[in-house]
């Protein structure tokens, strides 16, 4: 094998995994995309759940503030 034909195949498995690793970063892209979603729901129903935590915790102050408690 002489150096040319050394030369162009090397250069030809470099173009190769190159394009393996194109490849593979387009597909962490794609997987980032998802998770970056799927982070935005959970967030968005902690969110929503925090809220309707609040709301509860309001009612439950209410009942013991007006002599409801466990003293009676």
């Amino acid at each position: 094998m002489n150096v040319l034909t050394q030369v162009a195949d090397t250069q030809l498995k470099m173009a190769e995994a190159q394009t393996r690793s194109d490849s593979r970063i387009a597909e962490l892209a794609e997987a980032q995309k998802r998770t970056t979603e799927a982070q935005k729901h959970t967030d968005d129903a902690m969110a929503e759940t925090t809220e309707h935590l609040n709301s509860l915790i309001v009612v439950v102050e209410r009942y013991f503030s007006n002599g409801r408690g466990g003293d009676q």
